[in-house]
């Protein structure tokens, strides 16, 4: 029988994201179904998720791959260097949208 998966202890504060923004990375977020690649602004994470650890990104919040609607996502956290920044395309964060969603109960009125 397998061993179970049990989550390591850290040594000292966790990375988060303000931490790879601190380091100049960038996110590297793949599709292991279709592999679409894209790459995103640690900016726009931290105004969209909050500062959160980095390992929390795509499994946390449930991202799903916009080509083909999978959730199977791999997420790294990379510099990129001056010359391949030129040629690079970023996926940036334009707005949040909400959605409301209504939930009715039926009562009875005495």
């Amino acid at each position: 029988m397998p061993e179970p998966y049990w989550p390591k202890k850290r040594k000292g504060e966790p990375y988060k994201l303000s931490k790879a923004l601190e380091n100049r990375c960038f996110a590297h977020i793949r599709c292991r179904y279709c592999k679409v690649k894209r790459i995103y602004l640690i900016e726009d994470l931290i105004r969209l998720l909050g500062d959160i650890e980095c390992d929390d990104v795509t499994d946390m919040h449930r991202w799903r791959c916009t080509n083909c609607g999978d959730l199977n996502i791999e997420c790294r956290f990379n510099p990129i260097s001056a010359a391949e920044r030129q040629h690079t395309v970023f996926r940036r964060l334009v707005e949040v949208r909400y959605k409301k969603i209504p939930i009715w109960s039926d009562e009875t009125v005495p």
